[in-house]
């Protein structure tokens, strides 16, 4: 028997044999011969650790400028390399021995060998902690990788939450780091102080001990690194004084000297605007200087976890406040969150930094712990009301709107705070004339103050830059003044100011929505300023309104709300002045524009003579509302004549607009005008336009007005410079195309065939071009589809061109199915979402039926909503050509891949031929003529038939890999089918499950049930001689069922114990694997106490990784909710469209890009399907009308989204 200690050995020999990762790491880290030698005695354990460690060298990973770590994958990318190499090797103890030696070089400082992000950082967290580093060893690294996650404003306190820290083991890894830079130690040191802190009940041994070695490391620290770092040079020497003895003291109690001097210079920064004191001074000066941030920000952290320890730090925590206190308050609520204002006192108890910590939350923004936020203001006003009224005095209008906001209407009558409603208004208008505007300010105040009138302003106005408020607080300006005073003479004027903001500041401010509805004071702002201001700039808010109420809503109530506005308007406008009117449409959005043309017609039917003029609008949205107007019925008697003239318009833009007006009145009226239009039209794209229109069926036959002959098609389309636009495809060699008598397919054919998709008004399925192709070589001209599809992806894919993807589908055949459905897989990760939903669109349309069960697939589950949209798209168009619903023509085109009724096809190479059969576990099988079982197909030989061995032998490649699409789509409708509770007539069970080869073997692996409605008469199995069988294994007719019954996949939810587990015997009896787990599957039933219940809570509470959570849901068909302000979201939802039914899972909250944090579950929530909106920025909820009681949901939809919902957030196993 080998010696364990010498296989080991070896295999660490072959580890570090000559050229391999790890010895171009022992060769990059500069080991000495000794300790390379000594390492397979090391890893065999022949020498101790500590001994071992002695031989090597001390390296800092982290290279240091300043203060600010720099990565430097690219100094050891050889040692990286080698940890990547051990990250795939797993089942013995050399990744852990390699791990622990560079552990020993560097530290904590290893975390820089993993280039940068918290990604890898985790997969690096995730490889130490399987192969056995210690958890101590782990969280050094992670403090040192994490360094400018910690300074830059992560939330530190969900951080050790998410990393399972306690604070015993932060302690050990404290005095694990080797000090290479101060900042790592001492950061474990605050997060260690802040673990004690925060977790007062969590058992710390030495805890007395622990603490005073902490704050001694974080006070040397602050001391040695820090304070010269911050303050050389850039304070007084008074200030250098103040500090020092800031350090000396162990708390507050001086009632004089030098810290009591520096209290109160610092403290009067605030509180005395014109404080001439020197210190208050300087202060100010450094803060307009450019300093160390991330030196600065981790002082910040320091002070702020170690305040309640050391007399030093809470005054470094005060005096740092005071020099910056964005980056301060950033570190504190980091470390803290938003605190209660009673703790905040506590930890402030002078108030020193109030004024600075409110102005700090206002700038955070209300999507950030919104509320706490706003309970902090209200404590904060009526316990400090002297420091939050000159808060409100001395800062800009965001912060003074945000904070008067906060306060009750009692309490701004009240006196205490110094300041008046129409104060805001002055901080407008002060706003209004900064930067560039700084020399009209004279002009602006004579406005407002009534001097000079409106005629005067307007074309000041005109002149000015665009007015901007952060976060649309000078909208709220306008509101609280509003709400506070009513409508003003200074308020109106003030609001013909603000037609000068940004558009989606303009919308904001005239456009205050509520629900369904616009505010009634919003109403009252544009009564105000309509008639003061000409016509453009005021339907002009509309334009800018149409992005707040139209454009990013989802609400039909809210669109219809603000369309009725708008016809109010348009209706009195046009009936004043009309061409006025008409001449500011042309100055707004497309969208406003089309609806400014609706609202027109729909207040005088007369006025449809006006939308001709705006047949050559440029918009397809403009375009698409003319030709909907123009091409009523009622409108053909007035507006004939001149849509007619337009036909013969120079405007390629106007002709295309009355062709498709003349179709839709009915083209055989126009017939001999549009044939004369064809025959002078040099446009392809319009000649293709009025062919379509003129026959809708699209002829074979071809009127090109010089003959009709598919040849005459081809001159005429490829006459002129037309086969200049594709000159890109020939820059290289293509491969040849023979016609289908061998000869040559002439290049003017290759040209007009490409031509008759790039000229198409509209890409889909074209005749002539089908003609074309219909005479040559099919598998030549799959082979040059595909070559014109990669030479287009090599020109980066652009989507002018987007002609290709439906050339490409249509003519590729199999061979580009595949490809296409890797592009859309990937084209929507590069932000290429459109193109990928136009490539689904074309996919669609190609001949095999392979390419339908991707789109299919696409449609059931897709990451991204807009290609899975177009592919439920795709699908209901072609079930709507067909007559039949979208499952039945899922169901209509899964394919039999060439397998006969017994399962089985022939795959000839002449001289031998094999039988593949397609067995019950769905995979192939495959005999030779004497019966006997191969591995695979043989590779063809030189006896074979070389053309026909050739052909089988590819057709078998192609047939596995369709196998495997085939496969995946079916197991993932049928897992669906079973959630959603899908009913097939028996008609239809049995040309899908009986009649196809592939889904045969589906049946016979699946448990069925015969149900009278929704009441269930029986369960059977599918046999494979083709019987069916009960689970009694009696045998089951199904033609005894009656007209109402149809078959559905049996839940076990569905089953008693004794009938699941008789179902569960037979399926081991016949030796039969199931599909997909469908009986096995873990049961959730709602409980008696649930029943009445509007929220699930079972997994509440339950924390989890954010990337680990939305891999697994996005993963199982479910989105994100709306993506709210700085990226935040917090739920994920999916919908049933057969059940009309949803389910939203609520938590804490993640951020888009920065997932990688802990999150904590709350509960799911179901609701009638549709009924809320979502979107970037939507605000909608779960309306109680539109919620189901936990009882009335479905019994297997509530199972299958628990099951989900379960797997996705169940911890991780220790």
């Amino acid at each position: 028997m080998k010696d364990p200690r010498e296989e080991m050995k070896n295999r660490a020999a072959e580890l570090r044999a000559k050229g391999s990762p790890i010895q171009e790491s022992f060769d990059e880290l500069h080991l000495s011969p000794e300790a390379v030698e000594k390492f397979d005695g090391y890893c065999a354990d022949e020498i101790s650790d500590e001994e071992y460690f002695k031989l090597l060298p001390s390296i800092d990973f982290f290279q240091k400028y300043g203060l600010n770590p720099v990565r430097t994958y690219n100094s050891f990318a050889r040692t990286s390399d080698a940890i990547q190499w051990l990250m795939q090797r797993r089942g013995d103890s050399l990744p852990l021995k390699f791990m622990n030696l560079l552990f020993a070089i560097g530290g904590e400082t290893i975390a820089a060998l993993f280039q940068t992000g918290g990604y890898q950082l985790y997969q690096l967290s995730n490889f130490c902690e399987t192969i056995g580093m210690t958890p101590a060893q782990r969280t050094a690294m992670w403090a040192a990788g994490y360094q400018d996650s910690f300074v830059g404003g992560g939330r530190i306190y969900q951080r050790l939450d998410a990393w399972k820290k306690p604070a015993e083991q932060i302690y050990h890894a404290m005095t694990l780091c080797k000090g290479y830079r101060g900042t790592y130690k001492a950061l474990l040191a605050a997060l260690f102080l802040l673990r004690v802190h925060t977790c007062k009940k969590e058992p710390v041994e030495d805890k007395e001990n622990k603490i005073a070695e902490a704050v001694r490391i974080l006070e040397q620290s602050f001391e040695h690194e820090f304070s010269e770092e911050i303050f050389k040079g850039s304070l007084s020497h008074e200030i250098d004084k103040c500090i020092q003895y800031a350090k000396n003291r162990k708390g507050f109690e001086a009632s004089g000297g030098l810290l009591a001097k520096m209290k109160e210079a610092v403290g009067s920064l605030f509180r005395q605007e014109g404080a001439q004191l020197p210190l208050a001074a300087e202060i100010k000066r450094l803060r307009g200087e450019r300093y160390d941030h991330t030196a600065y920000r981790i002082a910040c952290v320091m002070a702020c976890s170690g305040m309640f320890y050391s007399g030093e730090l809470a005054a470094a925590f005060e005096i740092l406040g005071r020099i910056h206190r964005d980056d301060m308050f950033r570190a504190f609520t980091a470390l803290y969150g938003v605190v209660p204002y009673e703790e905040y006192v506590r930890m402030d108890p002078e108030k020193f930094l109030l004024p600075g910590y409110l102005i700090y939350l206002v700038n955070m923004g209300s999507g950030y712990c919104g509320v706490q936020v706003k309970l902090f203001f209200q404590k904060a006003s009526i316990d400090s009301p002297k420091d939050y009224g000159e808060v409100i005095r001395i800062s800009n209008l965001e912060t003074a709107a945000v904070l008067m906001e906060n306060l009750t209407p009692e309490q701004r009558r009240s006196g205490k705070f110094p300041m008046r409603e129409n104060d805001l208004l002055v901080k407008l208008w002060q706003d209004m004339v900064s930067g560039k505007n700084q020399p009209y300010e004279q002009q602006i105040m004579d406005y407002v103050e009534g001097r000079i009138g409106t005629d005067q302003i307007l074309p000041i106005l005109d002149q000015m830059d665009s007015f901007t408020f952060r976060q649309s607080r000078g909208p709220r300006a306008i509101n609280m003044t509003y709400s506070l005073m009513g409508m003003t003479e200074e308020l109106k004027r003030t609001l013909v100011l603000m037609t000068s903001q940004q558009n989606y500041m303009l919308g904001s401010t005239f456009f205050e929505t509520a629900g369904e509805h616009i505010t009634d004071r919003s109403k009252e702002y544009l009564k105000a300023v309509y008639g003061e201001i000409p016509m453009k700039r005021f339907f002009g808010i509309f334009s800018a309104g149409i992005q707040t109420c139209y454009w990013y809503s989802y609400n039909d109530g809210l669109k219809k709300a603000f369309l009725n506005l708008l016809y109010g308007y348009v209706k009195d406008a046009s009936e004043k002045n009309m061409r006025e009117f008409l001449d500011c449409i042309g100055s707004c959005l497309a969208e406003a524009r089309a609806q400014m043309l609706s609202s027109l017609v729909k207040a005088d039917q007369w006025n449809i003579q006006y939308v001709i003029d705006f047949m050559g609008d440029s918009s397809k949205t403009v375009k698409e509302a003319v030709v909907k107007l123009l091409g009523e019925k009622w409108a053909q008697t007035s507006c004939e004549p001149k849509v007619l003239e337009k036909l013969k318009s120079k405007k390629a833009a106007e002709r295309e607009m009355a062709i498709r007006i003349l179709g839709k009145w009915g083209a055989d009226q126009y017939k001999d005008a549009l044939n004369v239009q064809l025959a002078a039209e040099k446009s392809a794209k319009l000649q293709s336009l009025i062919r379509a229109t003129l026959d809708p069926s699209a002829s074979t036959e071809v009127d090109t007005g010089t003959g009709g002959t598919i040849e005459d098609y081809i001159a005429n389309i490829v006459k002129g410079n037309k086969k200049a636009s594709l000159a890109w495809i020939y820059q290289t060699p293509c491969c040849p195309v023979h016609k289908k008598d061998g000869s040559d397919a002439p290049e003017e054919w290759m040209n007009a065939l490409m031509l008759s998709y790039s000229t198409m008004a509209k890409l889909g399925i074209n005749q002539q071009a089908a003609q074309i192709a219909a005479m040559l070589n099919t598998a030549e001209l799959e082979q040059f589809a595909e070559e014109v599809f990669d030479k287009w992806m090599a020109a980066g894919a652009e989507s002018k061109k987007k002609w290709v993807l439906y050339f490409a589908s249509i003519h590729g055949g199999i061979r580009i199915v595949n490809r296409l459905k890797q592009q859309i897989q990937e084209w929507p990760k590069a932000a290429r979402g459109a193109i990928a939903a136009e490539a689904v669109w074309a996919l669609s349309l190609n001949p095999t039926d392979s390419a339908l069960l991707i789109v299919d697939s696409i449609s059931r589950k897709f990451k991204f909503r807009q290609v899975k949209n177009a592919a439920a798209d795709a699908l209901v168009y072609a079930a709507k050509e067909l007559g039949i619903t979208t499952e039945q023509l899922s169901d209509k085109i899964v394919p039999d891949l060439g397998f006969d009724a017994d399962c089985s096809q022939i795959f000839d190479y002449g001289e031998r031929k094999f039988k593949v059969y397609l067995n019950p576990a769905l995979e192939l099988e495959v005999y030779d003529e004497s019966d006997k079982k191969l591995k695979n197909l043989p590779a063809p030989g030189k006896r074979d038939d070389e053309e026909k061995a050739n052909a089988a032998y590819a057709q078998f490649k192609l047939v596995k890999k369709e196998m495997k699409t085939v496969v995946t789509t079916q197991k993932l409708r049928l897992e669906l089918a079973l959630a959603t509770d899908r009913r097939w007539t028996v008609p239809e069970w049995k040309a899908l499950f009986v009649s196809k080869p592939v889904m045969h073997q589906f049946a016979i692996g699946l448990v069925w049930g015969m149900y009278d409605g929704n009441e269930l008469k029986e369960t059977f199995r599918y046999m494979e001689d083709g019987t069916f069988n009960t689970r009694e294994q009696d045998e089951y007719d199904l033609e005894e069922a009656g007209e109402n019954n149809n078959i559905g996949l049996i839940h076990p939810v569905e089953l008693t114990e004794d009938e699941l587990a008789e179902w569960k015997e037979q399926l081991d009896d016949y030796e039969i694997t199931q599909p997909f787990n469908q009986l096995d599957r873990p049961i959730y039933e709602v409980t008696e106490e649930e029943k009445n219940a509007l929220e699930m809570t079972r997994m509440s509470g339950r924390k989890i990784n954010g990337l680990s959570l939305s891999g697994k849901l996005l993963k199982s068909g479910w989105y994100r909710g709306s993506v709210l302000d700085g990226g935040g979201y917090y739920d994920f939802y999916t919908e049933s469209e057969s059940l009309k039914i949803g389910a939203d899972l609520e938590f804490e909250g993640l951020y888009v890009g920065d997932e990688n944090e802990e999150t904590t579950i709350k509960g799911v929530k179901f609701y009638r399907a549709g009924t809320v909106e979502r979107g970037s920025y939507v605000y909608d909820e779960i309306k109680d009308a539109n919620q189901y009681k936990l009882g009335d949901v479905p019994k297997k939809y509530f199972s299958e989204i628990l099951y989900q919902v379960d797997l996705a957030t169940k911890p991780k196993a220790d």
